[in-house]
C-alpha cells in the first residue's frame, strides 16, 4: 500500500506525495469518458484488454489482458518520460517541457485508435495540452513503480495527490513568467493544487 500511495525517487520534496489524477481537459466539469461508451475509463475494470507502452506486461498482466496492438484494446495505457532536450542534459534533464511534433504524432496515434490512458512522470512541470486534449485520462506520478500505478488505474487504491506546482498551457506562457515568481503562468492547463479523486459512493468515475 505505501508504494500505491506514495513516491519513492530521488526528489525529497516529494517523497509521500500521492499520485496525482490531472483528467483530460483543464477544468473538466465531468470523468474522463471513453469515446466507445461514454462510460468513465477510471477505475479500468479488472481483466480489461489493455495496451502497454514502458509498463511492465508480466505485472500488467495481474490486472488485466494485455494485447498486441491498440486496436485489440479496451484501452490503451502509455507511461511517458518527461521531455527534455538531450543536448542539455546530464545527470539531470533540462531544457524544453513540451513534446516534439515527431515525439507527440505516435502518441496521438495511439490516442485515435482507442481510448488512452496516459501516466506522467513529473520530475519538473510539462507542457501538455495536445495529450490532456486528446487523452482520456492523465495520471502524474513522481517516481511510482509500475505496481503502484497499475493499483490505481484499476481501482485498487485511489488517486490522492495534488499538483507541487503549475503544469503550463504552452511553452510561450512559460517563457513569459517571471523568475521568482510562483504559480504565474497565462492560463494554466492545470493550476498548483490540482488533482481528482474517485467517487466512493459510485463505485467508478472521478471528482
Amino acid at each position: 500500500m505505501a508504494h500505491a500511495r506514495s513516491v519513492w525517487d530521488q526528489q525529497p520534496e516529494w517523497i509521500l506525495l500521492p499520485l496525482t489524477m490531472l483528467g483530460q481537459q483543464r477544468r473538466r466539469s465531468r470523468p474522463p469518458t471513453s469515446a466507445r461508451n461514454g462510460k468513465p475509463v477510471l477505475p479500468l475494470a479488472a481483466g480489461a484488454r489493455i495496451y502497454l507502452r514502458n509498463l511492465d506486461s508480466a505485472v500488467a498482466a495481474e490486472y488485466g489482458t494485455v494485447v498486441a496492438t491498440p486496436n485489440e484494446a479496451d484501452v490503451a495505457i502509455l507511461n511517458l518520460d518527461p521531455p527534455f532536450d538531450p543536448e542539455w542534459s546530464g545527470m539531470l534533464r533540462q531544457g524544453r517541457l513540451h513534446y516534439t511534433a515527431d515525439e507527440l504524432e505516435p502518441m496521438l496515434a495511439i490516442m485515435r485508435q482507442t481510448p488512452t490512458v496516459v501516466t506522467l512522470y513529473l520530475e519538473r512541470p510539462a507542457v501538455i495540452p495536445e495529450i490532456a486534449e486528446s487523452a482520456a485520462a492523465v495520471l502524474a506520478n513522481f517516481g511510482a513503480t509500475d505496481r503502484a500505478i497499475l493499483d490505481v488505474l484499476f481501482g485498487r487504491f485511489g488517486p490522492e495527490g495534488r499538483l507541487p506546482f503549475e503544469m503550463p498551457s504552452s511553452w510561450e506562457a512559460v517563457l513569459n513568467q517571471m523568475e521568482d515568481v510562483p504559480f504565474d503562468s497565462r492560463d494554466p492547463l492545470f493550476p498548483f493544487g490540482h488533482g481528482l479523486r474517485y467517487e466512493p459512493s459510485s463505485g467508478g468515475g472521478v471528482t
